[in-house]
This record gives C-alpha cells, structure tokens and sequence, in this order.
C-alpha cells in the first residue's frame, strides 16, 4: 500500500487533537452595572457552549485598466455567543439582564442613568481559556470591550420537568487578543 493510507500510520501519526468541551469562560473585569447586581460565584461552571471569536479582514479592490487589486482592509469582528445553565436562584439571569440595562435602559432609554458620561465601564473583559486533555492551558483569548447585545428568551414550560434551563448571551466586542493588556486591536492568537 501506498505510504500514509493504511490506519497504522494514520494512527501513529495522529497527536493529541482539540477537544471542544475543555475550556473555561471568565469575566476579566467586571462592568459597572446600574443595579450593582453580583456573579454568582459558580458562573464558571455554568457555561454550557461558546464560540472562539471571529475576525474577518475585510478587503479593498482598487480598479486599474480592468484589473483588480485587492488591499488589506479592515478587520471586522463578529460577536460572541455564550450559553449558559441557569442556576435556580436566576442570579447569573438577574446579573445579564441588569448588564443590558446598564448599557440602555428599557424604561426610559436612556444609557445607563449616568454610568455612561465619560467611560465605557458598561464594557468588560472577557476570558476563554482553552485547556488539552491532561488539563494543560495551551492558549487564552480575550473578548475586549464586551457587552451584552441580546440574551435569547427562556422557555418556559410544564412540559420540561427533565432538563435545565439556559440562557444564551451574545456580546458585541471592541477586539479580541491573545493578552489581558490593552492592545492596538489586532488579532493574534498564542498557543503554547
């Protein structure tokens, strides 16, 4: 047989591949939020999925006598999903909701009842540590400038006396980064 086609050789050169469930998901710094409602002090074992964040570098055609060149232009980030289980005391729901409300309140649509007027402490840092399996960090990224878009709605029902309740947050982001420290926005990742 041809070399590399047979399941021995796969098999013996095949290292240790990503698993998506190990991975941790923290709020670096905690925003200022309106009604000063608090993480429960589990949240990090509530996360049920999250997406690693997107960057696409947008690109700019110039014309030249029929012809295209195409530039680098500028990043473009997407959001950040998280989904959570709810605990039953609604903390971690209660903590999402009073973040939104910070960011534009439903009553009377105004930012935050001041807690907007000179800096952006509506936004966090959030954190996602990726982990291999003997438990080893091998890469974190950095959400910058996060805060809630949407929290999906919670069903309720009679009819769901065998499953946990979740609640999914989608975060617009400033930049995402591979250090805590603030940077120039670009996107790099490090992995040990």
């Amino acid at each position: 047989m041809a070399a590399g086609f047979t399941l021995n050789e796969f098999s013996s050169n095949l290292k240790a591949l990503a698993r998506p469930n190990r991975f941790l998901l923290s709020i670096v710094n905690e925003p200022t939020l309106k009604n000063s409602k608090v993480l429960p002090n589990n949240y990090e074992f509530l996360i049920k999925t999250a997406g690693l964040p997107e960057v696409t570098n947008e690109k700019i055609e110039v014309q030249w006598f029929g012809r295209q060149m195409k530039l680098a232009g500028e990043p473009k980030y997407g959001t950040f999903d998280a989904t959570f289980r709810a605990p039953a005391d609604w903390s971690l729901i209660d903590y999402f909701e009073d973040w939104s409300e910070t960011v534009a309140s439903i009553s009377d649509n105004v930012r935050g009842n001041g807690f907007l007027n000179n800096t952006d402490t509506y936004k966090a840092v959030l954190k996602v540590q990726k982990y291999d399996a003997n438990n080893g960090l091998v890469g974190s990224y950095f959400i910058h400038g996060a805060y809630p878009l949407s929290i999906t709605p919670i069903t309720l029902t009679q009819d769901g006396g065998g499953s946990i309740s979740d609640i999914s947050v989608s975060f617009s982001m400033s930049y995402w980064s591979n250090s805590e420290a603030e940077s120039t926005g670009e996107a790099t990742v490090s992995l040990a």
